[in-house]
C-alpha cells in the first residue's frame, strides 16, 4: 500500500498533508510527498542553455520548501515513524501528479480541496475532468478545516453502473484496516424508479459480494441529490463521501456545476473520487 500526497506548500494544503501522515501511519504504508513546481520565465534566446539549470535549481528549492513545510505540521507523533520521501517535478500538475502516482504505483492520491496555485484547480476546477479521465487511481480531496479521524463510515454515491461491485471492492481494499461501515445511497426522483428491477439486482449483488466491511443501502426519493447526499453524510457522521466517475453525466453533475465543491466545502467531509 502506498499513498501519494500532492502539496503546494499553502496553508490550505496543510490539512491534506497532515491527514496523509496520519493515514500512512495507521495503514503502515509508505507516503510519497509531491510538489509540482514552475520554472521562472526564461528568454527564448537563452531557453535551451539555461532551462535545465533553472529546473535543477527550482527542484532543489522545492524539496527544501517541502521539508520545511513538513516540519511545520502539527502531528502528535514522531513523523520519522512514517516511511515517507519527497519528490519534486516540473510540469502541468494534473499530468505530473497522475504520472508520478503511476510510476510510484500509488494506491491513493491525496490533495487539499483548495490551494494557492495550480492545485486550486486540480480538484475543483476546469482540469478536474481531465485528471480523472487520465487517472485510474482514486483521489481523496481534504477540506482545509478537516482534521484526521479514523475512517469508520463511508457514504458511497451509487451510480448503479456495471462497475459498481469493482468500485466497492476497491473502496473496501483501501480502508480495510478500519473495517468501515459503507452506506450506499441510491437517489431517484420517484419511488417507482427506486423499486425497479435494476436497482433490486444491484442491491442484492452488493449485499452478497462484500464480506470485509459492513454495508447499508439507502434508497432516497429526491430531486436534489447533492443536498440529500450532504444531509445523509452529516446525519450518518460520515468520514468520507465516495463517488465514481464512470459515467460522463455523473462527472457533469458533480464537477461542471461545481456541486462537488459544495460537497467538500459545505460539509467539511473529505471527498473520494474513483475514476474508471
Amino acid at each position: 500500500m502506498k499513498l501519494l500526497s500532492a502539496t503546494d506548500h499553502s496553508q490550505h494544503s496543510k490539512a491534506a498533508l497532515e491527514f496523509s501522515f496520519y493515514l500512512a501511519k495507521e495503514l503502515r504504508c509508505s507516503l510519497v510527498i509531491l510538489n509540482v513546481f514552475d520554472v521562472p520565465p526564461i528568454s527564448p534566446a537563452f531557453y535551451k542553455k539555461y532551462f535545465k539549470v533553472a529546473e535543477k535549481k527550482e527542484r532543489e528549492n522545492s524539496i527544501v520548501k517541502t521539508e520545511k513545510f513538513i516540519d511545520e505540521l502539527e502531528l502528535d507523533f514522531d513523523k520519522s515513524t512514517v516511511d515517507y520521501y519527497i519528490k519534486a517535478s516540473f510540469g502541468d500538475p494534473k499530468e505530473v501528479i497522475v504520472s508520478v502516482a503511476k510510476k510510484e504505483k500509488a494506491d491513493l492520491i491525496i490533495a487539499g480541496s483548495k490551494g494557492k496555485s495550480a492545485l486550486e484547480k486540480l480538484i475543483f476546477g476546469s482540469t478536474t475532468v481531465k485528471m480523472f479521465a487520465a487517472s485510474e487511481i482514486p483521489v481523496l480531496a481534504i477540506p482545509e478545516s478537516r482534521r484526521y479521524t479514523d475512517i469508520r463510515k463511508i457514504v458511497f454515491y451509487s451510480d448503479y453502473s456495471d462497475n459498481e461491485l469493482n468500485d466497492l471492492a476497491k473502496l473496501s481494499a483501501i480502508f480495510v484496516k478500519f473495517q468501515p461501515k459503507i452506506v450506499c445511497v441510491i437517489f431517484k426522483e420517484t419511488r417507482q424508479e427506486l423499486e425497479s428491477e435494476t436497482i433490486y439486482n444491484i442491491e442484492n449483488q452488493i449485499r452478497r459480494a462484500n464480506d470485509d466491511c459492513e454495508f447499508e443501502i439507502k434508497k432516497i426519493v429526491t430531486d436534489d441529490e447533492i443536498e440529500s447526499l450532504n444531509t445523509i453524510a452529516q446525519y450518518d457522521s460520515a468520514d468520507i463521501i465516495a463517488i465514481t466517475t464512470h459515467q460522463r453525466n455523473l462527472i457533469d453533475t458533480f464537477f461542471n456545476p461545481s456541486k462537488a465543491k459544495q460537497l467538500s466545502f459545505n460539509s467539511f467531509i473529505p471527498l473520494l473520487a474513483m475514476s474508471k
